[in-house]
């Protein structure tokens, strides 16, 4: 199904030129901002509340998410070594194997505290073989539980390091993964402040845009064009929906912002939402 953004499903994807005329045959006209045609460079810039609230709920996020796993996994760990030392190992039967069962698991009972407790195990299909129902196997419970807290087998040194590898990782890993989002938009917050403190404004023309499908959600571009002291300079950028709409539809002309040590190196001005420019 051909994805189409104009209300139109003939219309194609690709806008392969821009019109910079109206309907009525005039030309589109742009004027820079005033915030940025009448400030003197490097302008005084800062970030929007929303993005330091932005900033202040990933960094609280990270650091929720690092006690989160350091408190699971030292109960968990607490648990296993209260299971080497003081476990207690019966005898557990099954008496609903696999097939048998819509979740692909075997229902078993044993005794625990003089009481008979019943659980799952999930099979593997070569497991389901052995898993049969009559089938015995050892488990170990935790006394005072009543069965809730159990493993199966004797656990052992062996098994109680690989848990703490695995929370030790899983932190790590959480860790990390935040160090990676963190960084990723704290330097996208830093480039919109970089351009609008000491960027170059002027016109921007949108030349063509592209709407790429072929990605979930679609991808919205442009290619645009400006100009430098020495010339026409050419870049492209992802814009909303809305946006590609109101370039390559309506007026194509808006303000860019270029940095003035590589005039290659551009952004949208509106695309800097993250910051704003504080009047001197």
């Amino acid at each position: 199904m051909s994805y189409s953004i104009f209300n139109d499903p003939s219309a194609p994807l690709s806008v392969s030129r821009v019109p910079t005329t109206d309907e009525a045959g005039q030309d589109y006209k742009h004027r820079i901002e005033p915030e940025l045609a009448f400030a003197n460079i490097p302008r005084l810039a800062g970030l929007m509340p929303s993005t330091l609230i932005a900033r202040r709920c990933l960094w609280n996020a990270a650091l929720v998410a690092v006690l989160v796993v350091i408190y699971f996994g030292q109960r968990d760990i607490r648990t296993w070594d209260r299971m080497i030392e003081s476990g207690v190992t019966v005898e557990a039967v099954v008496f609903d194997d696999a097939e048998h069962s819509k979740n692909n698991a075997a229902s078993f009972r044993f005794q625990a505290d003089g009481e008979t407790m019943g659980a799952e195990r999930p099979v593997s299909d070569t497991e389901s073989l052995r898993f049969r129902v009559g089938h015995t196997f050892p488990v170990t419970y935790l006394p005072g539980t009543q069965g809730e807290i159990w493993r199966e087998g004797r656990p052992d040194g062996g098994q109680r390091n690989d848990r703490l590898r695995f929370w030790i990782l899983g932190g790590l890993g959480t860790l990390g993964l935040f160090a990676v989002t963190i960084f990723a938009f704290e330097e996208r917050w830093k480039r919109q402040l970089y351009f609008l403190r000491g960027g170059v404004a002027v016109h921007g023309l949108v030349r063509s845009g592209a709407v790429i499908d072929s990605v979930r959600p679609s991808q919205f571009r442009i290619r645009y064009t400006y100009w430098v002291g020495t010339g026409q300079m050419s870049a492209g950028a992802n814009v909303s929906e809305q946006q590609f709409r109101e370039l390559t539809r309506g007026n194509p002309y808006f303000t860019v912002l270029y940095d003035a040590t590589d005039p290659s190196v551009s952004k949208p001005y509106f695309q800097c939402s993250a910051a704003y420019l504080v009047a001197k």
